[in-house]
């Protein structure tokens, strides 16, 4: 909804996709910042640091209106930040208040940001910036959280270099101009044709107790990797001159041959899509699917050196968004591209003092996924967590707790044995 003074900028290639997504899936599309505040808070101070990071950023004042190709950003002018103050009756209490503050959905045409601060003690708070995926992504909110901190301590912010809206000028004439921009993005095309050619899009085969998840939010199983396997994954990526992801998405790919007896695998990803350094402090949905096709084949070493080159390449050509993919060259089997989702949370400084108080991030897992089976691995304690959600009639709560399961087997085991065949 329009208001006085608002802008009227055209939406993004990858907000007409998220949107679009969110109006057809009725998927779960909330992207939070939620923190732990612990020592003696000032609201005051905390609700001027919220209005600051809302005027430095338009992303944080922005609504849509329209749909597909007339999807419209609705700019306002910086304004306060509501930021209502609930107690809770203990530490106990705060699963089911988060849980349903991230259940209530936010409407893109009214409103694309909520908070509020859970006061769970006199010196123990948490707030939670809930925002729509429309006006953020998984980059964004870490650069929120580090901006809030330094808010908070009345620090200087650097001024920015870009706009989300340049972004997305340079988006537009890279797909419809004829300058430097387009023949960019024409090399890029060029590279994921000849990638994608010939693939197959991957399913699974039915599991015995396969049941949709009720309603719309996706089931969730999870596993957890020591600190002493999380090591030696890093160890051996460093080995292998390559990165942890790498070799965690190997061992996915080899789960995956096995699971079903296919040895083309195409599984999709998130992109920062971040390569220019001035964009790194822009806040705004700029994140990119890639489709990362690898051939599972030799041993789990070979298997990383070519899943090095498939996500070498895909980082490289990270710019083009989905719908300008050659995705028709896929052959269909029943599925989606983005059937089968593979990320890696990365390991942000979750713990800083500022402003006399400290600060947590905090990673919700049962945040739900769009995807109808995505597999996520986050930083925990030193460890690692594996989280499958999954919303798909061939995986029920049994069989998706035995693939999570089997999946951490396969991390310990392959890359203890690295010369082990895969194929």
């Amino acid at each position: 909804m329009a208001t006085l003074g608002a802008r009227q900028l055209p939406a993004s290639i990858g907000q007409r996709l998220l949107w679009m997504i969110g109006h057809h899936r009725g998927a779960t599309l909330s992207c939070p910042l939620i923190c732990r505040l612990s020592g003696p808070l000032d609201h005051d101070r905390l609700r001027a640091a919220l209005a600051a990071l809302v005027a430095r950023h338009d992303s944080l004042r922005t609504t849509f209106t329209g749909r597909g190709h007339r999807l419209t950003q609705v700019v306002g002018e910086p304004e306060g930040v509501d930021l209502p103050v609930v107690a809770l009756a203990g530490p106990e209490a705060l699963p089911a208040a988060l849980a349903a503050e991230l259940a209530r959905p936010l409407d893109p045409a009214v409103q694309t940001r909520r908070a509020v601060l859970w006061r769970v003690s006199a010196t123990e708070h948490v707030l939670c910036l809930n925002l729509h995926h429309l006006i953020t992504d998984a980059w964004s909110c870490g650069v929120l959280y580090a901006e809030l901190r330094e808010l908070y301590a009345d620090r200087p912010l650097p001024q920015l270099d870009l706009t989300f809206q340049d972004i997305v000028d340079r988006q537009t004439a890279g797909t419809s101009g004829s300058g430097p921009e387009r023949q960019r993005f024409d090399r890029q095309r060029d590279y994921w044709r000849r990638r994608l050619d010939g693939a197959r899009i991957l399913t699974l085969p039915a599991a015995p107790d396969a049941d949709p998840p009720e309603a719309a939010r996706p089931g969730l199983a999870s596993a957890d990797l020591s600190a002493e396997i999380t090591a030696r994954v890093a160890a051996l990526a460093q080995r292998l001159r390559t990165t942890p992801f790498v070799v965690f998405l190997a061992v996915y790919y080899a789960q995956l041959a096995a699971y079903t007896g296919k040895h083309d695998v195409v599984v999709a990803t998130l992109f920062a899509n971040r390569l220019d350094r001035r964009t790194q402090g822009v806040v705004g949905f700029l994140a990119t699917m890639a489709l990362l096709r690898t051939e599972v084949r030799g041993t789990f070493a070979d298997l990383v050196a070519r899943t090095h080159t498939t996500v070498s390449g895909a980082f490289a050509h990270q710019e083009l968004p989905l719908q300008l993919l050659p995705t028709a060259a896929l052959t269909p089997a029943g599925g989606r591209v983005d059937d089968l989702v593979f990320q890696m949370m990365p390991d942000p400084h979750q713990r800083a003092h500022a402003g006399g108080i400290d600060f947590e991030l905090v990673l919700p897992e049962e945040i739900g996924s769009r995807f109808r089976l995505e597999l996520v691995l986050a930083p925990v304690d030193g460890g690692t967590r594996v989280l499958l959600y999954h919303h798909t009639d061939q995986f029920g709560p049994a069989s998706a707790q035995a693939f999570t399961t089997r999946y951490a087997t396969l991390v310990d085991s392959l890359t203890a044995t690295p010369d082990t065949p895969t194929g």
